[in-house]
C-alpha cells in the first residue's frame, strides 16, 4: 500500500510500518540524473539507502519518475511495507543522496545504514522524533 503524504515534516510510520523517501536530480546540459532513496523505520532508523545515477535523461519529469520506480524496486528489494512516499520538502537525505548520483558511475546500496554525506540530516532528524 503506498499513500500521499500531506506533511512535508518528518512524520514516522507506525511500528508495522517503513518511510520512503525519494528524490531525482538532474544536469539537463549533460544529460545525467541522479537517484536518491531513504528507507526509515518507525524510530527513524535508516534500514537501507540508495544513490544512483541515470544517463541519457533530460526531463525533470522523468527522472522523478525513475526515482518512483527505483524506490518502489528498493523497498520491495529489502522487504520493507511502504506506507509514505515523500518528495523534495522535508526529504533533504534523499535529495543529497540524488546530486550524489549525479557523479556516479554505478548505483550504490546501504543496507541499515547509510553515507556520511547524510549524517547530519539523519540525526536531525532523529533527534525531532525523540
Amino acid at each position: 500500500m503506498v499513500m500521499k503524504c500531506s506533511k512535508c515534516e518528518l512524520d514516522t510510520p507506525n511500528d508495522a510500518h517503513y518511510k520512503v523517501n525519494l528524490n531525482g536530480a538532474l544536469n539537463a546540459r549533460e544529460k545525467v540524473g541522479g537517484i536518491g532513496v531513504v528507507v526509515r523505520n518507525a524510530t527513524g532508523d535508516v534500514m537501507g539507502a540508495l544513490a544512483s545515477p541515470y544517463v541519457g535523461v533530460s526531463d525533470p519529469l522523468l527522472i522523478e519518475a525513475f526515482a518512483a520506480v527505483k524506490a518502489l524496486e528498493f523497498a520491495w528489494d529489502i522487504w520493507v511495507f511502504i506506507r509514505y512516499i515523500l518528495k523534495r520538502k522535508g526529504n533533504e537525505a534523499a535529495h543529497r543522496l540524488a546530486r550524489f548520483g549525479l557523479g556516479l558511475m554505478q548505483e550504490l546500496v546501504w543496507v541499515e545504514g547509510y553515507p556520511q554525506i547524510i549524517h547530519d540530516v539523519i540525526h536531525a532528524d532523529v533527534r525531532q522524533v525523540s
